[in-house]
């Protein structure tokens, strides 16, 4: 009989919210960089890493204030790769 080996268990770190002060200051240091929409989308949404990056601006309707989230990006043998999100 062949022996079964318990898989290791992975610890991973508490999140933590940041305060309206540190959101702040966040933001103020970040405000020239380029990537700052995505900044600012991380902090107020619920989208993964892949999905974040998978962000385009066609996908955000100004008139309505809905993003539709229709892509992202996974990471496959350290290649970026776009897939399509699970919505479930």
């Amino acid at each position: 009989m062949k022996k079964i080996t318990a898989p290791k268990v992975v610890k991973t770190r508490k999140a933590r919210t940041l305060s309206e002060e540190e959101i702040k200051k966040y933001l103020a240091e970040l405000q020239l960089h380029r990537l700052y929409a995505a900044f600012v989308l991380d902090l107020c949404s619920a989208l993964g890493r892949g999905e974040l990056i998978g962000t385009q601006w066609p996908d955000l309707n100004f008139e309505t204030g809905v993003l539709a989230v229709q892509r992202q990006i996974l990471r496959i043998q350290n290649m970026d790769e776009p897939g399509i999100p699970d919505n479930n």
